[in-house]
């Protein structure tokens, strides 16, 4: 998929994303703090080419209270990666 960077800029980054958080906040906290993947996860994903993560979500979703501070998590330890969450309901294209 191509994204324009003018619209890729309108993504927030996890932190800011984070703060706007007003449900599930622990849950937010506690995958990010103890995120579901190992060393090995890292080691095949850096022989990936550096990605863009793009996320569409709302923090009622059990989806993305389960998984994007994982994502968030991984792009922290991936040297060139990035990482732009969307809230969905803003987002609707």
């Amino acid at each position: 998929m191509n994204l324009s960077p003018e619209l890729w800029s309108e993504g927030l980054e996890y932190a800011a994303y984070r703060a706007q958080v007003s449900r599930n906040q622990e849950t937010f906290d506690e995958v990010y703090d103890s995120p579901a993947f190992t060393a090995g996860d890292l080691a095949f994903l850096r022989q990936l080419p550096q990605l863009k993560i793009l996320c569409l979500g709302e923090d009622w979703c059990a989806d993305v209270y389960q998984t994007l501070p994982t994502w968030a998590r991984v792009v922290d330890e991936l040297s060139g990666w990035s990482f732009r969450v969307f809230p969905r309901d803003q987002h609707l294209e």
